[in-house]
């Protein structure tokens, strides 16, 4: 396997030769960090010490989740982990429809989460969380908005979404990745963990980096999930993954008045796929929505899922309408939209 850095050079050294362009070199290499900084599923743990210094046990949703500290200063963060474990979890199992699952189909009774001392690496595996973090994480989020509490947030919707139903190859990544992405954004908000003032600021640097990932235009987001691409075009993965979780939920509350929502899809998944013989394709995701929703998602996911069309999420959901849905003179908030943006970001949250 290569290392950290060859795999960073790599990235910028390839995108140096195709462009010439030194700034996009950086780009490249900016993107290929995500082979080291948070929301991985697929990497396993090396040569890392296995002897914790402290194991703290407590119990949320009849499961036992062990914390395991490597490192005496993250142990002061350790009501507030058990905080945001307690609060996430729950959530998240309210949003499948039921506990995560193992390859039996078994419920989980427990899982363990190691948590070691660095800069924000984070993987998930069946019942286990693996992350590096700091508590500077909070002040500088890496990318501008991964804190600690999003990193751990991501890793344990992995649990539904890769451990209890798995995708079929790398051409899923963007929903894997990207749509987790976006669900860990909105259970942070309702967590209170990104305050309604931050919403757009936040929201709008994993949508700007989608768009200015250098293989936009030239790649699907299929594509991009492929083997190498995935760290190469990392935020074409995850953040163009997040743009089309987006529209995705707002096209179809728009189109159901608020009756449904991408949640649908998810317990769906959760109900019928798992992670051994029924593994979800993209194929599988575009039907299931449409037999959910009553319409037609080929013509969206031909152009912007498996098509290289860049997607207009502006046309869905603008950054700006969450700065002025509350402002009666820029934002009609009791129109439809204003109703389904409140919903989606739990803006009427006290």
């Amino acid at each position: 396997m290569q290392t950290l850095w060859q795999n960073l050079r790599y990235g910028a050294r390839t995108q140096l030769k195709r462009s010439g362009s030194f700034v996009l070199a950086l780009i490249a290499l900016a993107s290929s960090l995500s082979l080291a900084l948070i929301l991985s599923c697929d990497a396993q743990p090396q040569g890392r010490n296995t002897s914790a210094i402290k194991i703290e046990r407590f119990t949320v949703s009849n499961v036992e989740v062990n914390l395991h500290y490597f490192d005496q200063r993250l142990v002061p963060l350790d009501a507030r982990i058990k905080a945001v474990v307690g609060q996430a979890f729950s959530e998240a199992v309210k949003l499948f429809g039921g506990l995560p699952k193992d390859s039996s189909g078994a419920d989980y009774r427990r899982f363990q989460i190691n948590l070691r001392y660095g800069s924000g690496e984070a993987e998930c595996d069946p019942q286990l969380i693996e992350i590096e973090m700091n508590e500077e994480m909070e002040r500088k989020p890496i990318f501008g908005y991964g804190t600690w509490q999003h990193a751990l947030i991501h890793e344990m919707l992995h649990f539904w979404n890769a451990e209890t139903f798995g995708y079929a190859s790398g051409r899923e990544q963007w929903f894997n990745e990207g749509v987790t992405e976006y669900y860990a954004f909105r259970l942070a908000i309702k967590l209170g963990l990104i305050s309604k003032e931050d919403i757009p600021a936040r929201l709008a640097l994993p949508l700007g980096y989608y768009l200015n990932d250098s293989g936009i235009g030239a790649l699907s987001l299929c594509e991009a999930g492929e083997g190498a691409r995935k760290f190469q075009h990392y935020f074409l993965v995850y953040g163009g993954g997040l743009a089309a979780g987006l529209a995705l939920d707002f096209d179809v509350r728009a189109n159901s008045g608020n009756a449904k929502s991408l949640d649908d899809l998810m317990k769906a998944l959760y109900r019928g796929f798992n992670r051994t013989d029924k593994l979800y394709t993209t194929a599988a995701l575009q039907a299931e929505l449409n037999r959910l929703t009553g319409r037609d998602y080929s013509e969206f996911f031909r152009r912007y899922i498996a098509g290289r069309e860049v997607l207009p999420i502006g046309q869905y959901v603008s950054v700006s309408d969450l700065y002025f849905v509350n402002n009666p003179r820029r934002f009609e908030a009791t129109s439809q939209k204003g109703r389904i943006l409140k919903e989606m970001f739990y803006l009427d949250q006290k």
